[in-house]
């Protein structure tokens, strides 16, 4: 489906700006060019014979696709697929940013964003644990916990190991699942992507994968069917496991652990789906937190910013959307804000440490579960 495709859904705009308040990085920075509704008067622009100027490209690329904006949009606006659908234009123009372009072609070319091989896949993997080659159930880590946070893997793999699940990982056969890809206008490539994950993941017979990355989650369930059809397996995120290995009683936190807690909701896992109570319910088991919720949170929740690879063309934007996260934390007396996707982690433990926060800290869902857990 063209920019034209979606001509009926452009004209419906009325300019209200309701999506503005909404968007994280004009909130964050109050700059026209970041607004949801600048990308919309930018579509109008081509469907009615302009062209994307050089000066509307920033606007293009400042989005992490979170659909917050059209959930607060009135006629509830597909935002994110117009973006997209200019983003395609730009691929066939060849005027993709660089730093795009290069972070494309590093996932295209050697199936990782930093354009490693399989050692970038293998760092990860914990040493004293081994795995089988056939199981029920497949983790897959995506690209962040092998870029720097190993200590969520980790955590998860002890969790599952503890529930006595039947699951394996890909490992070094594992690729990135090609989101950056589709979110930026290469189709062909992200199906390509797609193809080569689903035959290594049938390899495994696995009946269910789970993600532990919510960019995954929505690639895999979601855009994997829309560009493949049926894919044979369940998709679940780490998370709806936890909740259902906790539910049955299969583990039990123990260990209190003494502290106020925040949970920033994930753009493209409980956003996407509205399962807000699972995550939260997994917190409330572990004995001594303290759940408080953010200003803004659940369907209307800040994104983290980082999603999309926009910090690797607009350099300071998602640290202002992260610092709007974390000063909103702040003022709740939150210690630790919770995430369930390595990206949320990342750039809000990147942003603490980068501003010189104090008495705040950023922590995955499954490492603070297993301390819990924990002998």
């Amino acid at each position: 489906m063209g920019l034209e495709e979606l001509r009926d859904e452009v004209e419906k705009c009325v300019g209200c700006r309701v999506c503005e308040e909404a968007c994280t990085f004009y909130s964050a920075t109050h700059d026209e060019k970041f607004s949801p509704l600048t990308k919309i008067e930018i579509a109008r622009k081509v469907l009615n014979g302009g062209r994307i100027e050089d000066d509307d490209i920033p606007s293009i690329y400042a989005c992490t696709q979170c659909r917050i904006c059209e959930r607060a949009c009135p006629f509830h606006l597909p935002i994110a697929d117009i973006v997209r659908k200019m983003r395609e234009i730009l691929v066939r123009e060849k005027r993709v940013p660089e730093p795009i372009m290069k972070l494309c072609g590093n996932i295209i070319e050697h199936g990782s964003m930093t354009g490693q091989g399989v050692e970038y896949w293998r760092s990860w993997i914990p040493k004293d644990e081994e795995f089988p080659s056939k199981a029920e159930y497949l983790y897959l880590v995506g690209c962040m916990i092998p870029f720097r946070l190993h200590g969520i893997g980790d955590s998860t793999v002890k969790i599952f190991k503890k529930a006595g699940l039947d699951f394996t990982i890909l490992g070094e056969n594992e690729r990135c699942c090609g989101l950056l890809l589709y979110d930026h206008g290469f189709i062909e490539e992200a199906k390509k992507t797609a193809e080569r994950n689903v035959a290594k993941i049938r390899e495994t017979g696995a009946r269910k994968v789970v993600t532990a990355c919510a960019a995954c989650y929505k690639m895999y369930k979601y855009v994997y069917h829309e560009l493949l059809g049926d894919l044979g397996f369940e998709v679940l995120h780490v998370v709806d496991v936890l909740y259902s290995l906790l539910e049955k009683g299969v583990i039990k936190p123990r260990k209190r652990i003494e502290a106020k807690v925040a949970y920033l909701d994930p753009c493209h896992y409980t956003k996407l789906e509205g399962k807000f109570s699972k995550p939260r319910k997994v917190l409330e088991s572990i004995p001594g937190l303290e759940l408080v919720e953010l200003s803004r949170t659940m369907e209307l929740g800040y994104c983290c910013g980082l999603s999309g690879g926009v910090g690797m063309y607009l350099r300071d934007l998602p640290g202002k959307a992260a610092m709007k996260i974390i000063e909103d934390a702040l003022e709740k007396g939150a210690e630790k804000i919770i995430t369930s996707c390595p990206l949320c982690m990342y750039q809000l433990s990147r942003t603490i440490r980068r501003n010189q926060v104090e008495g705040i800290e950023a922590v995955d869902l499954p490492i603070i579960l297993w301390e819990s857990l924990g002998e």
